[in-house]
């Protein structure tokens, strides 16, 4: 598995990643993400593909998916 990276040095080309979610008053989480510059906080994640709720503070890249069969 990767380390996390700061987010400053995310992909911006709509690469999924791994993001780590900064949110006040609750607990931080780890969602799947794409920065999209045409977004307005610049990156979407989630279910559906909503805009993330919280400040992205670190990011990975996505493991390698288990093998088939």
């Amino acid at each position: 598995m990767s380390e996390w990276r700061a987010i400053e040095s995310a992909p911006r080309d709509m690469t999924p990643v791994l993001v780590w979610l900064s949110v006040p008053h609750q607990n931080s989480h780890v969602h799947t993400a794409q920065f999209a510059p045409n977004m307005p906080r610049g990156i979407i994640g989630g279910l559906f593909g909503f805009d993330l709720k919280g400040d992205p503070t670190h990011w990975m890249p996505l493991p390698e998916p288990p093998p088939q069969g």
